[in-house]
């Protein structure tokens, strides 16, 4: 597919703000601090869970591997967070570029996803701790009050990126493309807010995530109904 200039620039525009916000990541970035069992396992699931995408009309995909990003935000450093999003959607392309050969010659939208999550969870952050400052307290009423917040904020900025890229590489109309149906927000609503439980979890034994993510078939399952909805449309047309 052969980009507008306005494309190129929107595209370029997100990789050079993730980059910074990487770079300043790096420089903060404190090594004895981390969990490595909390990065692994949350690595681990992210990878898989980016797997399991559930097809949305005009090329769009949905992943429950938002509850891992979400819990990644809480529970890791900066940097981990961007390593955590990096290796999720490498697993991705490399699996999809191996199976479709189409996915090799728009394998930048994979690298615009990364970068669009790597400068979300750098704004969801920074938010969170405006509400909540002190980091290592997930389960007060300030942290779910907070989280809910930077859920929001975190999935209108989402879809609302995601759409700007799908109106100008597949030229369609906001409308048609659907990202902001509230069906749509809500489901990605849902699984941050399972990130959030995910997160607290976490925070009292990394292990006690494993047994959490059974309902993610389930929610997988429901990601596939925008598509359907879609398909049943055009035939009834």
């Amino acid at each position: 597919m052969i980009l507008s200039r306005t494309a190129r620039f929107y595209f370029s525009a997100v990789l050079a703000a993730a980059l910074l916000v990487t770079l300043h990541a790096w420089s903060i970035f404190e090594p004895g601090q981390i969990s490595w069992i909390n990065f692994l396992l949350l690595a681990i699931l992210a990878a898989s869970t980016q797997l399991l995408k559930s097809e949305a009309p005009y090329a769009q995909v949905y992943h429950p591997s938002l509850v891992f990003f979400i819990a990644g935000i809480l529970v890791l450093q900066p940097l981990g967070f961007i390593v955590l999003v990096l290796a999720a959607h490498a697993v991705e392309l490399l699996k999809d570029s191996l199976i479709n050969r189409q996915v090799k010659q728009e394998w930048y939208l994979q690298v615009f996803n990364a970068g669009m999550h790597i400068i979300l969870g750098a704004l969801a952050r920074l938010l969170y701790l405006q509400i909540n400052p002190d980091y290592s307290l997930i389960g007060t009423f300030n942290a779910l009050v907070g989280i809910g917040i930077v859920a929001c904020v975190y999935i209108a900025l989402n879809h609302l990126m995601v759409g700007v890229a799908v109106v100008l590489t597949r030229r369609i109309s906001w409308r048609e493309s659907g990202v902001l149906d509230i069906e749509n927000l809500g489901t990605d609503f849902v699984l941050a807010m399972f990130g959030y439980v995910s997160a607290i979890l976490m925070s009292l034994n990394a292990w006690l995530i494993l047994p959490a993510i059974a309902p993610l078939y389930l929610i997988s399952r429901s990601l596939s109904v925008p598509e359907l909805k879609h398909r049943a449309e055009l035939d009834t047309k």
